[in-house]
């Protein structure tokens, strides 16, 4: 099949492609200004470090 006779067949098949590739890849390493501009990755990994210690706290001086 030759795809570049239809073009809509192409973006068809690869925008599904770049979809996942956005909302995988990118979106997690990409800085948001809603995360202190920080990537959603490291937002994330900050959260869970807080609150770990802040658990930690509260079972060492209960």
């Amino acid at each position: 099949m030759n795809y570049h006779r239809r073009p809509y067949l192409q973006t068809f098949i690869h925008s599904p492609l770049v979809f996942e590739y956005i909302e995988t890849f990118y979106n997690t390493v990409r800085i948001h200004s809603y995360c202190g501009y920080k990537s959603p990755n490291q937002y994330e990994q900050e959260y869970f470090l807080q609150r770990k210690r802040c658990t930690l706290n509260l079972v060492k001086f209960g």
